[in-house]
């Protein structure tokens, strides 16, 4: 099956992951879709780059609605999370900026799904299985290298990816506040 995801939209996703990505200890080889699998498990060390390039191809095929909206709602919880660690707040638009690219592009009955799954009775489920994912354990280079610092940096031939973070709060802390402030799970 062809994919759905425009070459334009496909391009500028892939134009943003490499011309972020910073070239030291945490380059990273460019992001690529993950294969549609109803029931597949999802993973921590999933980007929201990987998450939603996959939810462009599998949330146009009604099989895989259900890992289609949970690798987005997935990928925003990974962005809002990310948005918290990475110092730099020119970066936190890289987030806004993938989003933008593919929300539009949904179907109105993927959206119906996604919408279903985040409210109601489908919510403490959906919670449920976002805390058994738990927080990221990727470096977050999509957002670093997006930050106005890090291109600094670069250009100054400097790696700062050392200072890029902010590890104040523990994993833990900031995944149980992303699911709260930003997914409303119940407690």
């Amino acid at each position: 099956m062809q994919s759905a995801i425009r070459p334009s939209s496909r391009l500028w996703l892939a134009l943003l992951a490499a011309f972020c990505a910073p070239s030291g200890v945490h380059a990273e080889p460019p992001p690529k879709a993950l294969p549609c699998m109803a029931g597949a498990p999802l993973q921590n060390r999933y980007t929201p780059v990987q998450l939603y390039l996959t939810v462009d191809v599998c949330g146009r095929q009604r099989p895989f609605y259900d890992i289609a909206a949970k690798m987005f709602v997935l990928g925003s919880l990974y962005g809002y999370y990310d948005t918290l660690r990475v110092k730099d707040e020119s970066a936190h638009q890289a987030i806004t900026a993938m989003k933008m690219s593919v929300t539009p592009r949904f179907t109105d009955d993927f959206r119906a799904h996604l919408q279903t799954m985040t409210s109601g009775p489908k919510l403490a489920e959906l919670c449920r299985s976002m805390r058994q994912i738990g927080p990221p354990t990727y470096y977050p280079s999509y957002m670093v290298a997006h930050g106005l610092q890090s291109i600094e940096h670069r250009l100054q031939g400097e790696d700062d990816e050392d200072d890029a973070l902010d590890h104040s709060h523990t994993p833990q802390e900031m995944w149980a506040y992303v699911l709260d402030a930003y997914l409303h799970c119940p407690q």
